[in-house]
């Protein structure tokens, strides 16, 4: 049996304001704990089947505050090949939002301690309106966001891991959706660059390799919504 106890520390910061989208990828603060949620090109890291079930509430007791569910499975094939799948679940005021994807991911080994590695992540979401909440459901811009209310999802990342070092890019929104704003429901123009999501990681080993320490940091970069910077720090103990 390992046994294996975790310290984390975590901060968010928002570095500027925005006009906020309601389809744009939403923040995880738990990033670090499954790196594949965030780029699909981590897919087989761990080097074998891996399942990681989230579920995430803001805010409790405020109605209509964000509770998002993500259930992720992603392994190793062989010759580099990778895949992974998610079901993503999220509730934020009037909408609902609930999505399918896979992913094929491929790995090039430059050497024992090297790997590049891509990934691509498809499948379909699918927005609902709480019309409960609604005072004019027969708003013509209600309507309008019924009539778009399925659209492509997907993501694209690689990524870079030498030794303990670990770097990796993607784009959480590879295909362009029909966003709906989420004060005025007016359709967004965003396109897929407009969301750039950086991520890296170290671990340092001690006590000879039976403890270690990484520092985690992502950065998302965006047009639209506030930028934020993300860092996390942990610990292990009896690896």
């Amino acid at each position: 049996m390992v046994n294996r106890i975790v310290f984390i520390i975590a901060v968010s910061i928002l570095t500027h304001s925005g006009q906020v989208f309601s389809q744009i990828s939403p923040s995880s603060s738990m990033f670090f704990v499954n790196l594949y949620q965030i780029n699909p090109s981590y897919a087989g890291l761990e080097g074998r089947p891996v399942v990681n079930l989230s579920h995430r509430q803001h805010w409790v007791g405020v109605d209509g505050a964000p509770v998002t569910t993500r259930l992720t499975f992603d392994m190793p094939i062989k010759y580099g090949v990778s895949a992974g799948a998610e079901i993503y679940s999220d509730e934020r005021s009037i909408l609902r939002t609930n999505s399918v994807t896979f992913t094929v991911g491929y790995a090039v080994q430059f050497s024992p301690k090297s790997t590049l590695r891509f990934g691509l992540s498809g499948g379909v979401g699918f927005r609902n309106i709480d019309f409960d909440q609604i005072e004019n459901p027969s708003d013509p811009a209600i309507q309008d966001a019924i009539d778009n209310n399925v659209y492509l999802d997907g993501n694209f990342g690689l990524s870079f891991q030498t030794g303990y070092f670990l770097f990796g890019v993607a784009l959480p929104n590879f295909f362009e959706p029909n966003l709906n704003n989420t004060s005025s429901f007016e359709n967004g123009n965003f396109k897929p660059l407009d969301e750039v999501l950086f991520n890296a990681s170290y671990r340092f080993y001690f006590a000879l390799d039976d403890m270690f320490f990484e520092p985690s940091l992502i950065y998302r970069l965006n047009q639209v919504m506030p930028d934020q910077f993300e860092v996390a720090g942990i610990f292990y103990l009896k690896n």
